[in-house]
């Protein structure tokens, strides 16, 4: 396993190949938000695998001036298979979020939705579903902003495991 002292793993191996079908992502990773700054629509997939762990993914993602402000849009889709290289039990996930940020006011409300689907469920690992939405402000981009977001989440077996609430509140502040 990857834990063995002086084991023998095999090399890991990971890539993404992406389509940028307007202005183009040029980071190796997306921006989530240009603020109306691009016209972004990129699509992906990739692979993450290493001895008997593998990852596969493909996403999508939207960001472009609307009207009055920016829509701002992904949608991702991903498998894990931990295999017996880490404790990972094979799983898939789907996750959409979509958000309009209101450039007079600053404000982006925005709603997120997520399912993941576990091969073989237990109380720590079940399938489960989450359901949120909250409000980003932009007064400085991506500079200085706050955001504050609620999330619903909703194991669906095996019980007695319960629903719960998530709250989150970030402050992020980029001084240089």
């Amino acid at each position: 396993p990857g834990t063995d002292v002086a084991g023998h793993n095999l090399f890991r191996v990971a890539g993404p190949i992406q389509i940028n079908l307007l202005d183009p992502e040029t980071g190796f990773f997306y921006a989530g938000s240009y603020l109306g700054g691009k016209r972004v629509l990129s699509f992906g997939v990739g692979y993450d695998a290493q001895d008997g762990y593998h990852h596969s993914f493909g996403d999508g993602i939207l960001d472009m001036p609307l009207g009055p402000g920016v829509i701002t849009a992904q949608a991702d889709v991903s498998h894990w298979n931990g295999g017996t290289w880490v404790d990972l039990p094979r799983q898939s996930a789907l996750m959409g979020e979509a958000g309009y940020l209101i450039n007079d006011v600053k404000l982006s409300p925005i709603g997120r939705f997520e399912r993941r689907w576990v091969d073989h469920q237990t109380a720590a690992v079940p399938d489960e579903t989450r359901v949120g939405g909250g409000l980003a402000f932009w007064p400085y981009g991506h500079n200085i902003n706050l955001k504050a977001f609620y999330t619903r989440v909703i194991p669906t077996n095996p019980k007695p495991v319960h629903d719960y609430n998530q709250v989150v509140v970030q402050a992020q502040f980029f001084l240089f």
